[in-house]
C-alpha cells in the first residue's frame, strides 16, 4: 500500500543515489588518511605548488599545474579539503570502472568498493591521495588510459578520460618520459603477434594518447628546459654513472664540477637540495645547465658508459621496486618554516586546522612498524597478484588486458623513478598499491567463472 505513495520522480532519485554511494563510500574511504590526520597531508614541495598557484609562476624545477589546481579546487583557499576529495574520488571513480560488469552490475561495483577499502587500509593508497603534491596523479593518469583501452565507453566518458589523462600528465615532469615510454612499449607488445591481450587495443586510441602526451610538453616546457639536466645528472650521480666519468674526463676537460669532484654527496636529493651541495656553488640549475647536458650528452653517445648506463639502471629499478613507505618527508612544518608561513599566506582558513593536526604536532614520527606492516600485506598481494597471472589462460580478455596494463604502468613506475630520479620510499609508494587492486581483479574473475559453472 506504501509504495503506491511514491512518485516515479523520487524512484529515479533513489536510484541515481544508490548509483553513486559506491564511489561516495570509496572517496571517503581513500580519505581517510587526512580525516585521522585532521588536516591533508604536507610534503616540503607543497610550500612551492602554493606559490606557483596563487601567484602564478612556473618554478625552475616544476610545472606549474598542480599549484592551479590546488587553488582552484581549494576555491581560491578556502577549503583545502576539496584537493583530497578531488584525488580521493578519481582514484575511486576510475578504479571501480575497472569492476564493471554487464551482469550484476550492483554487485561487482560494491565488490570494487572493498577492494579500494582493503587499499586504503593494507597500502599505501590513501597516504598519496591525502598528499597535497601531484605524486597521486601518476596513478590518476594511469588509470584514465586503462580505462581508455579497455572496452567502450559512451562518448562523454571517452572525452572526460582523455581530459583527466591530459591533466593528469601536466602535474609532474616525469610523467612525459613515463607515458611516451608507455606507450611505446604498448605499441611494441601490440606488433607482437603472440600477445592476444592487446589485440582489442584501437591504433587510434593509442596515437590520440601519445598526442596529448606530447601536448604536455607545452605546459612544461619551460620547467623541463631549465631543470631536467639538473635532475638526470643527479640521478647519474646517485646511480654511480657520474664519479666514473669525471674520474676519467676531469683529466681532459675543464668541467666546472671537477672543482668539487671529491665533495659530491652520494644521493641525488642532497645534490640538488642541499645549499652545502656543489650544484649551488656551481650557479645551481641555471649555471650549470650548459656543462650538465654537455657531460650527460657524452655519457650517452659513448658505448662504454651507455653500458653503465643500462647496468646502473638495472641496479636502481630493483632497488627501487623494494623501497616504498608511507610518511617519507612528512615533517612537522613549524613557525619559522617556508611552508608554514605560505599557509598562513595562501590558506588562512585553514591555519586553524593544519595547527590541530598530527602532522603539526609532530606525530607522523616512527613510523617504521607502519612501513614494515605495509610491506608484509604488499608482499602477500603480490603473491595473489601472480598467482592470477600464472593461471593467465583462465582469465578473461578484459581482465587479461587490464591486469597486464597495471601490471606496465606498475613497473614503468620502478623504472622511471630509480633511473631518472632517485629510489626513495615516496616514488615507489605512489603506485604500489595497484596490487591489491590486480589481486581483487583476479579474484573477480574467478568468482564469476565459478558463478558460471554453478548456473
Amino acid at each position: 500500500m506504501c509504495s503506491s505513495f511514491v512518485k516515479p520522480s523520487d524512484t529515479n532519485q533513489m536510484r541515481a543515489w544508490k548509483n553513486y554511494l559506491p564511489v561516495i563510500i570509496s572517496t571517503i574511504a581513500l580519505s581517510i588518511v587526512a580525516i585521522w590526520n585532521a588536516f591533508p597531508l604536507l610534503y616540503a614541495d607543497t610550500s612551492t605548488f602554493l606559490v606557483s598557484g596563487f601567484e602564478l609562476e612556473t618554478p625552475f624545477d616544476r610545472p606549474i599545474s598542480y599549484g592551479i589546481l590546488l587553488r582552484i579546487f581549494s576555491l581560491n583557499g578556502m577549503f583545502i579539503w576539496l584537493v583530497v576529495i578531488l584525488q580521493s574520488f578519481l582514484v575511486s571513480w576510475l578504479s571501480l570502472r575497472l569492476f564493471h560488469s554487464a551482469k550484476d552490475h550492483d554487485k561487482w561495483q560494491w565488490f570494487g568498493v572493498l577492494a579500494l577499502i582493503c587499499a586504503a587500509l593494507f597500502s599505501t593508497l590513501s597516504w598519496y591521495t591525502s598528499l597535497l603534491t601531484p605524486d597521486i596523479f601518476s596513478a590518476i593518469a594511469a588509470l584514465a588510459l586503462i580505462n581508455l583501452l579497455v572496452g567502450k565507453s559512451q562518448k562523454k566518458i571517452t572525452i572526460t578520460l582523455y581530459l583527466i589523462f591530459f591533466v593528469s600528465v601536466t602535474t609532474h615532469l616525469g610523467h612525459v618520459s613515463y607515458f611516451i615510454a608507455f606507450i611505446a612499449l604498448l605499441a611494441l607488445l601490440k606488433l607482437i603477434k603472440g600477445v592476444n591481450a592487446l589485440k582489442a587495443i584501437r591504433w587510434q586510441k593509442i596515437a590520440v594518447l601519445f598526442s596529448l602526451t606530447c601536448l604536455s610538453i607545452l605546459t612544461m616546457g619551460s620547467a623541463m628546459a631549465k631543470s631536467k639536466n639538473g635532475f638526470f645528472l643527479a640521478a647519474m650521480l646517485e646511480n654511480g654513472v657520474l664519479v666514473p666519468y669525471l674520474d676519467e674526463a676531469c683529466e681532459t676537460q675543464d668541467y666546472e664540477i671537477c672543482k668539487y669532484k671529491d665533495e659530491l654527496p652520494q644521493k641525488a636529493w642532497e645534490f640538488l637540495w642541499l645549499e652545502s651541495s656543489p650544484f649551488y656553488k656551481m650557479g645551481d640549475w641555471k649555471g650549470s645547465r650548459e656543462e650538465f647536458g654537455e657531460i650527460i650528452s657524452e655519457t650517452l653517445t659513448n658505448p662504454r658508459y651507455i653500458a653503465l648506463h643500462i647496468q646502473c639502471s638495472l641496479k636502481a629499478s630493483l632497488k627501487q621496486a623494494v623501497t616504498f613507505g608511507v610518511a617519507d618527508g612528512t615533517g612537522a612544518f613549524g613557525e619559522k618554516t617556508e611552508l608554514n608561513q605560505r599557509i598562513h599566506a595562501y590558506l588562512p582558513n585553514s591555519v586553524s586546522g593544519f595547527k590541530y593536526s598530527r602532522q603539526y604536532k609532530d606525530q607522523l614520527k616512527g613510523m617504521e612498524w607502519l612501513n614494515r606492516f605495509l610491506m608484509l600485506t604488499t608482499i602477500c598481494f603480490a603473491l595473489i597478484s601472480l598467482a592470477w597471472f600464472l593461471r593467465w589462460k583462465q582469465l578473461n580478455e578484459t581482465i587479461q588486458l587490464t591486469l597486464l596494463l597495471m601490471l606496465i604502468a606498475l613497473l614503468l613506475n620502478v623504472w622511471v623513478s630509480g633511473t631518472f630520479g632517485n629510489a626513495i620510499p615516496r616514488l615507489g609508494g605512489k603506485m604500489i598499491w595497484f596490487l591489491p587492486i590486480i589481486a581483487f581483479l583476479g579474484l573477480k574473475n574467478r568468482i564469476q567463472k565459478s558463478d558460471q559453472i554453478k548456473s
